[in-house]
This record gives C-alpha cells, sequence and structure tokens, in this order.
C-alpha cells in the first residue's frame, strides 16, 4: 500500500511539473523568444545570457543545404525520395550520424516547415488519440481516450514567433505546391507497369482520378471508385485503353511543341 501511495503521488508531480513546463514554454512563446533544445536543421539554438534572451541563430553550413534542398524541389521538380537520395549520393551527412544517411521523412519535414520563411509557431499540437496504430499495441490503443497521438490545434491558438527567414516566402509556397503535385502523381503503388497518364486523367462522369490497371489485354485507365460495382456510388464510367489514349495525348503536346506561336506566348 505504501509503494502505491508513493507511486501515486509521484505520477502528480511529474503531471504538475509537465504543466507547469508547459506554462513557461507558452509564457516565454508570447513574449516572442523561442526555446528550442533541438532546433530544426539550418539554425543553432542560442541560450539565455544575464543581457540576451534565449534566441535562433543561421548555421550558415546547414542553411545553404536547405536552400538548395528547396531548389531542387522548385526549380527541378524533384521529390521528395529523389532529394534524399541525391543528397546521400553527395555524401552529405544530416545532423544525427546514421549509416543510411539522410531520411526521406526529414525531406518532407524541412520542405513542410514554415520556419524556413521566418514564420515559427507553438502550441499547434495537442494530445490526441492513435488514428493509425501499428505493431502489437495496434488493439489496446484503437480504444478512445489512449492518448498517444498528436492532432493540430485550431490555427486561433497557435502562438507565432519570428525567426531568421532562410528563404523568401514565394519559394516556400512554390514547394508546397510542388509537394501537392508530387502526391498526386507518386509512383509508390505502381511498379510493375508503366503508365505516361498516371493522375493526370479525370473521370468525365465523377470527376474523380484515374488510375492504371494492367490485364491480359494491355493497360486501361479506369475510375477509382469503378470496382465493386456492387458497392453503392460506384462510378459507372467507361475505361480507356492505355495505348489509344497515350497516343492521341501523345501527338496532342507534339502538335503543341511545334506550333512556334504557341511556344512565343507560353514563354512570354
Amino acid at each position: 500500500m505504501l509503494l502505491q501511495m508513493q507511486g501515486v503521488f509521484a505520477e502528480y508531480e511529474r503531471a504538475l511539473i509537465h504543466e507547469r513546463t508547459r506554462r513557461g514554454q507558452l509564457f516565454a512563446a508570447r513574449q516572442g523568444r523561442v526555446n528550442w533544445g533541438n532546433p530544426p536543421y539550418g539554425y543553432t539554438y542560442i541560450r539565455k545570457t544575464p543581457t540576451t534572451p534565449q534566441h535562433l541563430v543561421i548555421n550558415e553550413a546547414e542553411a545553404e543545404i536547405v536552400r538548395q534542398v528547396y531548389r531542387w524541389c522548385v526549380e527541378e521538380q524533384l521529390s521528395s525520395y529523389a532529394i534524399h537520395q541525391r543528397l546521400t549520393a553527395q555524401g552529405i551527412p544530416p545532423r544525427k550520424a546514421s549509416r543510411r544517411g539522410w531520411a526521406q521523412s526529414s525531406v518532407i519535414e524541412m520542405l513542410r516547415d514554415s520556419i524556413y520563411k521566418g514564420e515559427a509557431y507553438y502550441n499547434r499540437t495537442q494530445p490526441g488519440d492513435v488514428r493509425r496504430p501499428h505493431g502489437l499495441r495496434g488493439l489496446k490503443d484503437r480504444h478512445p481516450g489512449n492518448g498517444q497521438g498528436r492532432t493540430r490545434r485550431p490555427q486561433s491558438e497557435w502562438i507565432p514567433v519570428r525567426v531568421p527567414a532562410l528563404i523568401d516566402p514565394e519559394t516556400w509556397e512554390r514547394a508546397q505546391a510542388q509537394l501537392v503535385r508530387n502526391r498526386e502523381r507518386a509512383q509508390r503503388n505502381n511498379t510493375q507497369h508503366p503508365y505516361l497518364l498516371r493522375s493526370l486523367l479525370v473521370c468525365g462522369r465523377c470527376g474523380r482520378r484515374m488510375v492504371g490497371t494492367w490485364s491480359a489485354q494491355g493497360g486501361r485507365y479506369i475510375c477509382a471508385r469503378r470496382y465493386p460495382r456492387y458497392v453503392p456510388g460506384a462510378c459507372t464510367g467507361r475505361s480507356l485503353s492505355a495505348t489509344v489514349i497515350e497516343a492521341c495525348i501523345w501527338d496532342h503536346g507534339k502538335a503543341l511543341l511545334s506550333d512556334p506561336a504557341v511556344l512565343r506566348a507560353q514563354y512570354e
């Protein structure tokens, strides 16, 4: 009984310490002070002194890598996987030593984080239930109230903090648009057969994306909601022969590129 009582008080004190720490961090954020023990890639955390508060400064060596990653994404329209492969191939080491080099998730987080355009936020997330449990913990973590995940707070509760910007806001917005296009055209679910118009065709009946499928007769494009046919709301739009539609679109593209007037107008 004594050990149980000690455990109860220790757990209660831990919750109090956590809440006090959180209130202190939020107070510092409202005053415009940063509090990053492990700052994002490209920045160095400077602890507070008797005369200056804690703040972030640009790490020029890492900042140049960040700018290069954004150039690859915006100008060359590379995917996050291709960027992570290029970083590893060029021997650019990540901040934390790893035998595998860069991780694709680190590249995606770098391209999504608004801190690189000079806008950092506190209080963006809060505890929530796990929505996609994995492994042996999956069954018990599905129960409501498990509190093992994180959810976004309403944007009105976010606390903005100004930090030095590494890239301009226009480049950051272009990177977000490119990430959306990369996600639409990702070929992670199709590694067996090539489809020229993957994620580019839209069903004329329901407006959903058309996907490629393969059979003994060859490739075809079908609506993503065409099958199973017995499900309520299944699309009744027709499928398209990949050979016919790809040749048609290819010829149309060649005709556009062969017209000097069209090229001049697009260039201007």
